[in-house]
């Protein structure tokens, strides 16, 4: 059996077969810029790219950011309670934790991971930067970081 010709149209992004041009033409819908192409051609075209180590840490870090603010909301309301309750030294710890929570993304380890480009080293750079986090509050906080997982 011989292989079907395909033709294919860069500007639609479109496979037509051969044997399916009259059908095409008729509707007015065969692209004027369609060129026949190989099965080879044909399978590099319908492949789908891998995808970038920038795509991946952008997704990942998107990830991680929602992950921060609910963490970010917990702390708040501890915060909140603690500063009620006259406990500054636990306002200050929650405080500080907060300020590293939101600079999580801009820590240096998590920086020379993207610059590494490798998903690895940046999901355990950002596991390493919440646990150091958590271990810097009271063990009674620590429970906000419990839904932590990459």
């Amino acid at each position: 059996m011989t292989p079907k010709t395909m033709y294919y149209s860069p500007t639609t992004k479109g496979f037509y077969p051969a044997d399916m041009r009259h059908v095409y033409e008729a509707a007015g819908t065969w692209p004027a810029d369609a060129e026949a192409i190989t099965a080879e051609r044909e399978a590099e075209l319908r492949a789908v790219p891998a995808p970038t180590f920038a795509s991946l840490a952008a997704t990942f870090l998107a990830g991680v950011r929602t992950t921060r603010e609910a963490i970010l909301n917990r702390l708040a309301g501890i915060g909140l309670a603690a500063l009620v309750d006259g406990d500054t030294g636990m306002a200050e710890a929650i405080a500080q934790a907060r300020r590293q929570l939101l600079d999580i993304t801009e820590a240096p380890e998590v920086l020379a991971a993207i610059d590494a480009e490798n998903m690895v080293d940046l999901e355990d750079a950002v596991k390493a930067r919440y646990k150091a986090i958590a271990a810097g509050v009271p063990l009674e906080v620590r429970n906000a970081f419990n839904k932590v997982s990459l």
